[in-house]
């Protein structure tokens, strides 16, 4: 109860803020398809290659419209186009807490009704898996992106994403910011096989722009744990840490 209350408390607090000039997720499609190749092709902790996948087509689609619905996004919208499916997801949720706290529920109730299949449908090798040979292998990753940073922003991020939305959401449109995954971009997109390498100095970059933005420091754990899972799956050793300086 009590942290409920705290919570609606947030609301309240957060609910007259200005709306952000940058969305809630980042834009990570400017890399060229080596990097989704290579980075799709990490394990993600669920079957290796090769193995059987625990994932009920049906069922999966079944879910994901219960989910877009309740978002009001295109049903159609699936791992197939999972790049439009994320900007989807991005749009709505970055809109207002509201639209965060209710994209939670959602992504809570898709989790319910997967069950013990969720752990390998939203997994980039399932989904490569379906592709057929020398389909880009895009969708894999941003579908499994998706999922892997709504786990973390709906779970262990929750308190602070509400606490902290308007910060959160206007540090990736500060100069710094900017400045932080631009480099990315380039230095992944050009050596993509060193993907980790630069995910590991992008983690810091943003949380270093967050520090030198915000005013509740502390929360600046938040954009470097939300961009390590979502890009750094396969990646060894990574960690986010509380940081006020």
């Amino acid at each position: 109860m009590a942290k409920t209350l705290l919570l609606l408390a947030l609301f309240v607090g957060t609910a007259f803020a200005a709306q952000p000039n940058s969305h809630f997720l980042e834009n990570i499609f400017g890399f060229p398809e080596s990097f989704y190749q290579n980075a799709a092709t990490n394990n993600n902790g669920g079957p290796l290659n090769g193995a059987t996948y625990n994932c009920d087509a049906a069922h999966l689609q079944q879910s994901q419209d219960a989910f877009n619905s309740a978002l009001g996004i295109g049903g159609t919208l699936n791992w197939q186009n999972a790049t439009q499916l994320y900007s989807a997801v991005d749009a709505y949720l970055s809109a207002s807490v509201s639209n965060y706290l209710n994209t939670c529920k959602a992504r809570k109730n898709f989790y319910t009704q997967m069950g013990a299949t969720y752990a390998d449908c939203t997994n980039p090798l399932y989904i490569v898996s379906q592709l057929s040979s020398g389909s880009d292998v895009t969708p894999a990753f941003a579908y499994a992106a998706m999922w892997a940073q709504l786990d973390f922003i709906c779970n262990a991020g929750l308190e602070i994403g509400i606490q902290s939305f308007k910060d959160i959401m206007a540090v990736y449109g500060t100069q710094q910011g900017q400045t932080c995954y631009n480099q990315f971009l380039i230095g992944a997109g050009n050596d993509p096989v060193n993907r980790c390498k630069y995910v590991s100095t992008y983690i810091v970059c943003i949380q270093e722009a967050y520090i030198q933005y915000a005013s509740n420091r502390p929360n600046g754990w938040w954009v470097c744990e939300r961009a390590r899972v979502g890009f750094g799956m396969g990646c060894l050793n990574q960690r986010c840490t509380v940081l006020t300086t």
